[in-house]
């Protein structure tokens, strides 16, 4: 059991890091309120939270919530404002908020930090498609910075928008990815896992992979020639396997400039200074 001092000692703490204690009271609008999910939230925050855009700006407008004290709240629990939109795909908060955000730099688009993290991919992941379309409009007529490029691949993964939906096998923001937005489909990750393979691999979340195999074969052009092998071990059932086999590609057809195409992430301009290069060679292993 904590001794008294102790729980003293941790609210004192806590202020430190503007974190409400359990004995804390708020002081002033931009002090937390409440705990959600182990996330401490001021009122904008927590109007962020909930996707309230009205409540937002009467906080900030009306109330004198800071944007900046918002920021630094959540930055110190290791997220921000746009993680959480992009994660809960709360559209019209994004609507509101991205240009406002945008408007607020006072540095360069491209050196300000949090743009520099690929965000739209968490709106991929939690496949929220409407939010997806929104900031492919949004930037359809300039080059968007890295946090909302849908080429962009993720360094640390060497995976852009295209391998996530694959990963989810969901068709609609594939469909949208490759047919609106051009978002190349022939990378390989940096576990070595193409699109193909990597819908295979989460095949079992979902009832059937047939219609995303066969966009990813017949539509997209995907190599079923890469680990096919593997491939067909991870499929279960036989009409998604037939679509693989069917679409094998001999070595002397055309395998080599398909796995070419593959490693294109290695001179993608996001890629590590360590990272080795893969030869054609390599992938076809």
């Amino acid at each position: 059991m904590k001794s008294k001092r102790n729980v003293i000692s941790e609210a004192d703490e806590d202020k430190d890091f503007f974190i409400l204690s359990s004995n804390g009271v708020p002081q002033n609008i931009d002090d937390p309120i409440t705990i959600i999910e182990d996330i401490s939230l001021n009122p904008l925050c927590l109007a962020l939270w909930m996707g309230k855009v009205e409540t937002f700006k009467i906080v900030k407008d009306v109330m004198g919530g800071s944007l900046e004290c918002m920021d630094q709240l959540l930055e110190k629990q290791g997220t921000s404002a746009f993680e959480i939109v992009l994660e809960k795909g709360h559209l019209e908060f994004l609507k509101y908020y991205l240009p406002l955000f945008l408007m607020s730099c006072s540095k360069q688009v491209d050196l300000i930090e949090i743009l520099l993290e690929p965000l739209v991919h968490i709106a991929v992941f939690h496949k929220h498609l409407e939010v997806v379309k929104y900031i492919f409009e949004y930037f359809r007529q300039v080059c968007p910075p890295p946090a909302f490029d849908l080429n962009y691949v993720n360094p640390v993964t060497g995976e852009n928008s295209a391998l996530i939906a694959c990963k989810n096998l969901d068709i609609e923001m594939a469909r949208f990815l490759y047919e609106n937005c051009e978002v190349n489909f022939h990378l390989v990750n940096k576990n070595l896992e193409n699109s193909l393979f990597l819908c295979a691999y989460n095949s079992s979340k979902v009832l059937n992979a047939y219609e995303f195999v066969d966009y990813l074969v017949n539509t997209v052009g995907i190599n079923a020639d890469y680990r096919r092998e593997e491939i067909l071990e991870l499929f279960i059932d036989d009409r998604t396997k037939q679509i693989v086999t069917n679409s094998f590609v001999s070595f002397g057809n055309g395998a080599i400039d398909d796995s070419f195409s593959m490693v294109s992430f290695v001179t993608n301009t996001n890629r590590g200074e360590n990272d080795e290069d893969i030869s054609a060679f390599d992938i076809l292993l």
